[in-house]
């Protein structure tokens, strides 16, 4: 009855504030609120924030779930925006970076036990792993959500800046996977799941980091919630920093590796290894750059990036100096 209630209120009147079990909702067009949200984990001084797929309720059919923990106050209204034009939930869980890691035992427990099955009770969510997607920025967030996901009740990982906390995750290769960082987070990533034998495309993708980066840059839902048949590699482009390379073991040039996947999307891939023929370049994959090897002869050097059954190359020109 009291859902109901809210519901025909929320059709009347653009914002509402109520208490609930001790804490207060605060209900407007596009997100409801609580304050001092009831936890036995955790206790009742975080706030929950629940951005809906439409401006109102009630809702008529079942949308995926963005579960971000730690997100920031700083711009409710873009959040409500990327909700609306993502078509999910984005249930936002506030918390200071500095506090995150304090917690970091506890919130595995609080979202398994109360805030998931609370959401998939009162929400027309997709409520099944394959419909959940959890997000998360910063080193300190992202290794407290590693732990989460790899439980299995989410069927996507979206991650920015994950700084170290990646060297502890253990890979489940059925999930999709997308982290979005520097040079130096990517190399580490794809290093970890080439090990682990993730498919690019088809079960992680990358992208880097904009320079001033929003809380949701991140978070990709088209490649996240994509079909398989469409974020698989279509077209592979390399873009090196020059075209010629002087002979000399200190000298490096960049390279940079961009993926188009089936549905269009374009993405950043970071070879964990690259076929180079002549073998006269090392590839250094943290500074995404190539450098000469001792004992290297002059002449065109063609190097070789591959995704599953698709490749690209391009030559550079190794030189003497003059």
């Amino acid at each position: 009855m009291m859902r109901k209630f809210l519901v025909w209120m929320l059709l009347i009147c653009p914002v509402l504030t109520y208490a609930v079990q001790d804490s207060r909702m605060f209900v407007t067009a596009g997100r409801e609120t609580f304050f001092n949200f009831p936890s036995e984990t955790l206790g009742d001084k975080y706030t929950l924030t629940i951005f809906l797929p439409t401006e109102v309720a009630p809702i008529r059919q079942h949308y995926p779930v963005v579960y971000f923990i730690g997100l920031d106050r700083s711009d409710l209204d873009a959040f409500h925006s990327f909700a609306k034009k993502n078509k999910v939930f984005l249930v936002g869980l506030f918390i200071e970076p500095k506090e995150l890691l304090s917690l970091a035992d506890k919130i595995p427990s609080f979202m398994m036990r109360e805030l998931i099955p609370y959401v998939d009770t009162n929400y027309a969510t997709q409520a099944d792993p394959s419909g959940r997607i959890l997000a998360a920025r910063g080193e300190e967030a992202s290794s407290v959500v590693l732990p989460v996901f790899e439980k299995g009740n989410f069927g996507a990982l979206s991650l920015q800046n994950p700084g170290d906390a990646l060297r502890k995750m253990t890979v489940r290769s059925h999930s999709r996977i997308f982290i979005q960082g520097t040079q130096e987070e990517l190399a580490v990533a794809s290093h970890i799941f080439a090990l682990a034998g993730l498919q690019y495309g088809t079960q992680y993708a990358f992208d880097y980091v904009p320079f001033e980066p929003g809380w949701l840059d991140g978070v990709n839902i088209a490649y996240l919630t994509a079909p398989a048949e469409k974020v698989r590699v279509k077209k592979i482009n390399l873009v090196l920093g020059g075209k010629t390379l002087p002979l000399q073991t200190e000298k490096s040039i960049s390279l940079q590796v961009y993926t188009t996947l089936a549905n269009g999307l374009k993405t950043v891939f970071i070879p964990h290894e690259l076929r180079v023929s002549p073998p006269y370049l090392n590839w250094q994959e943290k500074l995404g750059m190539l450098r000469v090897r001792a004992g290297a002869e002059a002449g065109p050097i063609k190097i070789t990036v591959g995704v599953d059954k698709v490749e690209s190359s391009a030559q550079i020109y190794l030189k003497k100096q003059l």
